[in-house]
Formats: C-alpha cells, sequence, structure tokens
C-alpha cells in the first residue's frame, strides 16, 4: 500500500517479494482519514475514517471490502434512523426549539450511507458535517441529539 506515488518501487518490490499488490490510496484530506482506494483490478472504493481504511487493506479484494461497506452503512442507516427519530421525539416535547434543520440533516445524512450512486467520501462528509453543524446550532435550553 502507498499513500504516494508508486513509480520506481515497482522493481524494488519484485525484488524482495515474489508476489505482491499495490493498494492506491488517494484522499484529498490532509490525514487521510477518508478517501478512495483503488485495487490492482483497477476497482476503486471509498474509505470514510481508518477503521475502514484498516478494513480496506486486509478484506483483500474490492467485492469483499464492498460486501463489509454495504454492511456497515445499513447499519450506520438505521442507527441514523434512531437519531432522526430522537429528534422528532424532542422536537414534540420541547415546542420552543427548532428541531427542523436536524432533521433534514439527518435525513440527508441516512440518503447518502444508502444511495449506492451517492456513496462518495465527498458527498458522505459534506452530509456528516450539515448534521453536526445543525447538531451544535442547538444549543442552549435546546438539547443536542447526540
Amino acid at each position: 500500500m502507498f499513500f504516494s506515488d508508486t513509480k520506481g518501487y515497482d522493481d524494488k518490490l519484485a525484488q524482495v517479494f515474489p508476489s505482491y499488490e499495490i493498494l492506491e490510496v488517494t484522499s484529498s484530506l490532509e490525514d487521510y482519514s477518508a478517501g478512495e482506494i483503488v485495487y490492482p483490478d483497477d476497482e476503486e472504493v471509498i474509505y470514510v475514517g481508518y477503521p475502514l481504511l484498516v478494513g480496506a487493506i486486509v478484506s483483500g479484494d474490492a467485492y469483499m471490502y464492498s460486501y463489509n461497506l454495504d454492511l456497515v452503512m445499513e447499519k450506520l442507516s438505521r442507527l441514523t434512523g434512531v437519531y432522526y427519530d430522537k429528534s422528532k421525539f424532542i422536537a414534540a416535547q420541547l415546542p420552543d426549539c427548532d428541531y427542523a434543520a436536524m432533521k433534514t440533516a439527518l435525513n440527508n445524512y441516512k440518503s447518502v450511507t444508502g444511495a449506492e450512486e451517492l456513496r462518495s467520501y465527498s458527498a458522505f462528509l459534506a452530509k456528516l458535517e450539515l448534521v453536526e453543524d445543525a447538531n451544535k446550532a442547538l444549543g442552549g435550553e435546546c438539547p443536542e441529539i447526540y
């Protein structure tokens, strides 16, 4: 696995390791906390967070990683639904608090966890940032959702 250009390393790797595969990791983030991975068969997958990066490295191929990513996203979608229901419940209990932005942000976040065509790390991070901003904006007498 390389976090930089692989040019010039192929011959050196072949001398040390008779069989190897190179995973290319790209990220627009300086700390590589989210990005894309290209497997040797040119299959491209996303990761969001270091646990998914490690999962992509050890999974062996894009198919197995994608299968596990689907499971993670399904669970994240369910958890997001719980937070959405919590925001509806609190909004009903505290009518003076405006939870509309939070409910919208959670709904949008849930859509990006399930939609295959929307599943890019930039879309994912943008939706997550909206949820975090809406949560922080509550403050005062209005309890945060998480």
